[in-house]
């Protein structure tokens, strides 16, 4: 939902320009919301790779914008090094 917006769970689904700013408007709900009230920081590996992961997977929003997606994207990796920081352990991961 937070990125597919009012198109999550359609069938059919349209993307343009304005799809980019649904996406960066999901993120930046996201990051304080959701991410950052996870308990654990395996909660939060969980979270940032599903999140991650569906911003691949619908790109669209990556080759077709106007610009100004430069901050969600360094925020997104800055979220992800500070992640990585912590041991695998607590991640609930495998080295």
């Amino acid at each position: 939902r937070f990125v597919l917006g009012d198109q999550a769970d359609h069938g059919i689904m349209m993307f343009n320009t304005s799809f980019s700013y649904e996406v960066q408007g999901g993120f930046y709900y996201f990051k304080p919301n959701i991410y950052a009230k996870a308990k654990t920081p395996a909660d939060k590996f969980d979270l940032l790779y599903a999140y991650t992961y569906h911003l691949k997977v619908y790109d669209v929003w990556l080759h077709d914008n106007e610009g100004g997606m430069e901050g969600m994207v360094k925020d997104l990796s800055n979220m992800w090094k500070r992640l990585l920081k912590t041991d695998d352990n607590k991640l609930g991961i495998d080295s």
